[in-house]
């Protein structure tokens, strides 16, 4: 067991390809994309890549098994130093250290929330977490595109096609199935929110991007205007600033931001503080963190502890999320993948 407390965080993991949902296609690129043990993303001399990745059901008092994917997030870097300080005097001394630090995470594929915890110090974060991911999806949707073309052009023409015959066909397949999209967006809460609006002498601006949401609405009548206008233009996003040299009324901003703190907007804010320097922030600098202390080795037990944590947040009101719509399609493919989890081992870490 673990003996320093450290922070989880919560998200939403906003995942479209084209007008379809994470769930959509979710045991075709979503699954392979964290399981792939040879997709790695290199930057100098750091890689970033998942490991140890369970697929499980997590237990839920009076309900259905809730299927999940759980595991760990490496950052697989290379520490150096050039120079320390001894006997009163900095001297050169070069040295390089492999170091290895990791972050746990849990993505519940009903609500496509994300339970993110840095294991140790160095630990990567949410964005580069985001960044990786959307890399790994990109390759993962490319193998299934490849192997559904294959099959297609096996059936359709089993002599052969030619070049303008595989050419259409593709554009039918990425028709069907785009590119995918990733987003990761912090959950924040009413009363971080509300401490870091109160640091601003004046609040000058402050703006909300709506995002396409997975299978959430939020009722806010505002948002849900704005967001059915934006499915009649095919928009994937909008944003709704207000600006005031002045000031705006940070009450109202208050109640603003908070019908948008689900998981699917961006909030921004900007101005200045009481000295007269300028401060902003977004849903990261006002985001939920939860410190917790003996984290089980087991990586099944750990995402339950995890979930635990958040589905208490999430009763008390401290995490606010959207209303979900979930056809019974996918429902019987939650209950089916719930199933079929189950059956997954207890890993060490």
């Amino acid at each position: 067991m673990a003996t320093n407390k450290r922070s989880v965080q919560f998200a939403n993991f906003i995942c479209h390809f084209g007008s379809l949902e994470m769930l959509d296609l979710c045991e075709e690129v979503v699954i392979p994309a964290f399981t792939d043990s040879k997709f790695r993303r290199a930057y100098k001399d750091t890689s970033y890549f998942f490991h140890d990745v369970e697929l499980i059901s997590i237990q839920v008092d009076g309900k259905h098994p809730e299927p999940a994917i759980v595991g760990k997030f490496v950052k697989d870097t290379i520490l150096q130093r050039d120079q320390i300080y001894e006997n009163g005097k900095l001297v050169t001394s070069v040295q390089k250290l492999p170091s290895a630090p990791s972050s746990l995470f849990v993505l519940i594929l009903r609500d496509h929330k994300l339970l993110f915890l840095p294991e140790v110090t160095g630990a990567p974060g949410l964005e580069s977490f985001c960044t990786t991911t959307e890399r790994f999806l990109k390759h993962a949707h490319e193998a299934f595109v490849k192997t559904t073309l294959e099959s297609l052009l096996e059936q359709e023409f089993p002599d052969g096609a030619n070049r303008d015959q595989k050419k259409k066909m593709k554009e039918s397949v990425l028709d069907r199935y785009p590119h995918p999209n990733l987003e990761v967006v912090s959950l924040a809460s009413e009363d971080s929110l509300d401490a870091f609006v109160d640091r601003f002498d004046k609040l000058k601006a402050f703006s909300i991007k709506l995002l396409k949401p997975n299978n959430e609405i939020n009722n806010d009548g505002l948002f849900k205007k704005f967001r059915a206008q934006g499915n009649q233009l095919h928009a994937s996003s909008a944003t709704v600033s207000y600006r005031n040299p002045e000031g705006l009324v940070k009450t109202q901003v208050k109640d603003h931001a908070e019908s948008a703190l689900d998981g699917n907007a961006e909030v921004a804010l900007s101005g200045t503080d009481t000295e007269g320097r300028k401060l902003s922030g977004t849903n990261d600098d006002f985001k939920i963190q939860v410190l917790i202390d003996g984290v089980p080795k087991a990586m099944k037990a750990a995402a339950q502890k995890l979930f635990s944590i958040f589905a208490t947040y999430k009763q008390s009101g401290q995490v606010r999320t959207g209303a979900q719509e979930i056809s019974v399609e996918k429902e019987v493919k939650l209950v089916r993948l719930a199933q079929q989890f189950s059956g997954g081992q207890d890993g060490n870490t």
